[in-house]
């Protein structure tokens, strides 16, 4: 696409080589994030992919092609507020080896991951806006990484859910506010979402809001709609409205007031 985005970052540089950090300036291209060749950096000998300390924002179509995963960006923020990013079969995002852990912050646009796999390894991946589409089951192995659900991220799955966090270590946290779904083709029931959130989660465990998901729990916070044609949806219960708290501190006052 003909469209450009500008990505802002601070290129961290060494104390032998230099006395303070410089602005970078890189803008994407479109086409593969892993191509060095598709980042125009505009920092003067500057060449290669956003890195340690820089941040940035995709707008434009993207790919992941080849091995799936988008390694090289240690360090840097990307975040995604517009566009599509297209990986098929997957999206791994992970730490690449760079001295920081990376970030891939889904706010806006979609990201299609075809039939794969989304993969937080040794990184962190918050969704909070936009669509995450998974064109078969939802497959996530975050292991040692964080991947957080909030804000308003839409995420929708043809076939099942099978949700792994392979270390205890790993977080696949919900937030208390999110208010967005989760659905899915063939996940149909309260006990089938159980099943994926509570018992085949792996060492390691869901949670919502650092609370762990259990069997026990699970109404308390979520609601299963069923899909004409077969699969559900799983949103969060709603937290009590400020206005119905309002309401019913009104009442408890009026009762006071009474005796």
């Amino acid at each position: 696409m003909s469209t450009k985005t500008t990505i802002l970052g601070m290129a961290l540089c060494s104390v032998a080589l230099c006395h303070s950090s410089s602005a970078a300036s890189f803008i994407f291209d479109g086409g593969n994030l892993e191509a060095a060749a598709n980042w125009t950096n505009q920092t003067a000998g500057g060449t290669g992919l956003p890195g340690d300390g820089d941040t940035g924002t995709i707008a434009v179509d993207g790919t992941v092609t080849g091995n799936n995963q988008v390694g090289g960006f240690g360090g840097a923020t990307l975040t995604q507020t517009a566009g599509t990013i297209t990986a098929t079969p997957g999206f791994n995002f992970f730490n690449s080896g760079g001295s920081t852990i990376p970030t891939y912050n889904l706010q806006g646009g979609t990201l299609n991951l075809g039939t794969g796999l989304l993969n937080a390894n040794g990184s962190t991946v918050n969704l909070t806006g936009g669509e995450l589409f998974y064109g078969g089951r939802f497959i996530s192995n975050n292991a040692t990484g964080v991947l957080n659900i909030g804000g308003s991220v839409v995420i929708t799955a043809s076939g099942a859910v099978d949700i792994d966090i392979s270390t205890a270590t790993g977080v696949f946290d919900f937030a208390t506010d999110w208010t967005g779904s989760f659905s899915s083709g063939v996940t149909t029931t309260e006990a089938d979402w159980i099943q994926e959130l509570v018992t085949n989660t792996g060492d390691g465990t869901a949670t919502v809001g650092g609370t762990a998901i259990t069997a026990g729990n699970f109404t308390d916070y979520f609601e299963v709609t069923p899909i004409s044609g077969g699969g559900s949806t799983l949103t969060l219960v709603p937290e009590p409205s400020s206005v119905a708290l309002l309401g019913l501190g009104g009442l408890a006052l009026i009762m006071r007031r009474r005796k």
